[in-house]
């Protein structure tokens, strides 16, 4: 995946002649008509598209007969605070097919319960791997907690 602030569709064919099979989408940097576009474009090319909203009011961008991927950031990126209630609240505002990923502030065994009770299908996990002595056995952990 490429995981970069993506804004024009040469970086989507970039993405792909690098060997990427999905893209990051984030609401925040782009118009509704620019994220109907880039995801038009991704999807011709045969790549998945990870929208990813920060905030409630991102919710209105979506055109989710396109997106089905949905990332919901909980760090705030004004204060960089985490809180895994922004995953919870919007997750409550999105339709029940859709795939959703709760990115950020999942540190231990009950954030990823809640983020699972919550409705989350998957996390997106980074920080925590790169704070422990072992990201080995951090990721094996992980997959412990979310065996659940």
């Amino acid at each position: 995946m490429r995981k970069d602030f993506i804004i024009d569709e040469s970086q989507v064919f970039q993405a792909r002649e690098n060997g990427a099979d999905a893209i990051l989408l984030i609401c925040e940097a782009l118009e509704k008509e620019s994220i109907r576009k880039l995801t038009k474009t991704a999807q011709l090319l045969g790549m998945d598209v990870l929208l990813e909203l920060h905030a409630i009011d991102q919710i209105s961008k979506i055109d989710f007969s396109l997106n089905k991927l949905i990332g919901v950031n909980n760090r705030d990126m004004t204060t960089f605070i985490t809180d895994l209630k922004t995953t919870e609240v919007i997750r409550r505002q999105l339709p029940d097919d859709i795939l959703l990923v709760s990115e950020s502030g999942i540190n231990c065994k009950d954030d990823i319960a809640r983020v699972r009770d919550a409705g989350c299908d998957a996390v997106l996990v980074g920080e925590h791997f790169i704070r422990s002595a072992s990201i080995g056995g951090a990721l094996r952990e992980m997959k412990e907690w979310c065996r659940g």
